[in-house]
C-alpha cells in the first residue's frame, strides 16, 4: 500500500502542472458573411482567411445563400485576430464530355479499390480529363493571386465580398 501512494502524488502533480503548462490557442473572434458574384449569392464553394504574418488559417463553407462562418480550431470559432489573405474557391467539375460511357473504368489498374472505381465512373474524382468552369474567377482562388484582404477585430465580424461578374 505504501509504494502506491508515492506514484498517486506524482500523478497529482503530474495532473496540475500539465493543466498549466499546455499549449495556448492564439486569440479568434467570431466571423460570418456572404460572398456574391455580380450582386447575386455564389451557391458554393470554400472561404479561407489566411493570416498575414503567420498562423492558422481559418476555414468556412458557402452555403447556398452565399454566406458562410469561419472555424480555425472548431467548426465556427472564427479566424485569428488581425490582417488576412482571402481565398475564394468556388467551381463545378464535370465529368469529360470525350469520355466513353462503357468503358472509363478501364483506365484504372485492376488493383483500384471499388469505391475509387464508382467515384471515377461518377465522374467525382477529378483528374485532367474533367472539365473545370469557375463560378468565382480562378484568380481568388489562390493566396499568390487573389486582392482580397480582411480585417478581424476582436467582436463580432461580417465581412461580406461582392466579386465582380466578368459579365457586367
Amino acid at each position: 500500500m505504501h509504494c502506491g501512494r508515492p506514484a498517486l502524488v506524482f500523478a497529482a502533480i503530474l495532473a496540475v502542472t500539465a493543466a498549466g503548462c499546455g499549449p495556448s490557442r492564439p486569440a479568434v473572434a467570431p466571423v460570418r458573411g456572404q460572398i456574391t458574384l455580380g450582386g447575386e449569392p455564389v451557391k458554393t464553394g470554400v472561404v479561407w482567411f489566411y493570416p498575414a504574418t503567420s498562423g492558422r488559417p481559418a476555414i468556412g463553407e458557402i452555403g447556398a445563400d452565399g454566406r458562410y462562418t469561419l472555424g480555425t480550431f472548431a467548426k465556427e470559432d472564427g479566424a485569428m485576430l488581425g490582417s488576412h489573405v482571402v481565398v475564394i474557391e468556388s467551381r463545378m467539375v464535370s465529368p469529360p464530355k470525350n469520355r466513353p460511357a462503357a468503358a472509363p473504368a478501364a483506365a484504372l489498374p485492376a488493383d483500384t479499390p471499388e469505391h475509387i472505381r464508382r467515384e471515377f465512373e461518377s465522374g467525382l474524382v477529378i483528374n485532367a480529363a474533367n472539365e473545370i468552369t469557375w463560378i468565382v474567377p480562378e484568380k481568388y482562388a489562390a493566396q499568390a493571386t487573389t486582392p482580397l484582404r480582411a480585417e478581424v477585430q476582436p467582436g463580432q465580424n461580417a465581412i461580406d465580398f461582392d466579386i465582380p461578374s466578368l459579365t457586367k
